[in-house]
């Protein structure tokens, strides 16, 4: 039993979303003359767009976010800040090789400063590059499982929902510094 071509497309089309979990999803637009002479178009969709709206709902990859800082004694809190720091992450090498160094040497720096920083230390082309960096930099600090980067590097929200005014906290100021100094060796 053969299928026409319409039945096989929309087959083909299902099996792929359902299969691959693909969005997928086609429209049959037909064009009809009835005899009064009336002109109507009608739609066919293979996957109800309710279903579709459904299903791409169900996939948002959410990364929980948080300000809370963490709560590690000091030897847990160098275990995850020495493997952070060790990653090959850019955001990673940017916060050991900027922001940290930057920090150490100033009590507070603004998100400006730390952009014309980037530029400086040529990490960034401009200051605009620079802010982009300083955006994944915000995101890691605010990712809940990072609370160990919170416990250490603190920074307020003077302008609404943007990161700025970055410090580290006074009683881990030693502590970063000896263990920058261990991970470049």
């Amino acid at each position: 039993m053969g299928f026409s071509i319409d039945e096989s497309l929309n087959r083909m089309i299902a099996w792929l979303s359902s299969k691959y979990d693909l969005a997928i999803n086609a429209i049959i637009l037909s064009y009809i003359k009835t005899s009064s002479g009336n002109e109507l178009l009608s739609k066919t969709v293979i996957i109800s767009e309710e279903i579709e709206k459904e299903k791409t709902n169900k996939k948002k990859f959410i990364i929980p976010m948080s300000d809370n800082p963490g709560e590690y004694e000091e030897d847990k809190l160098k275990e995850l800040l020495k493997s952070y720091l060790k990653n090959k992450q850019w955001s990673s090498k940017r916060i050991k090789d900027i922001m940290l160094p930057l920090l150490l040497r100033k009590d507070e720096i603004t998100r400006e400063q730390l952009k014309r920083e980037f530029v400086r230390m040529k990490e960034a082309s401009d200051e605009n590059k620079a802010g982009l960096y300083i955006a994944l930099i915000s995101n890691q600090l605010g990712q809940a499982k990072k609370d160990f980067l919170r416990q250490i590097i603190h920074y307020e929200y003077p302008k609404g929902r943007e990161k700025d005014n970055f410090s580290i906290k006074a009683e881990y100021k030693e502590f970063v510094k000896e263990l920058l100094e261990k991970i470049k060796d």
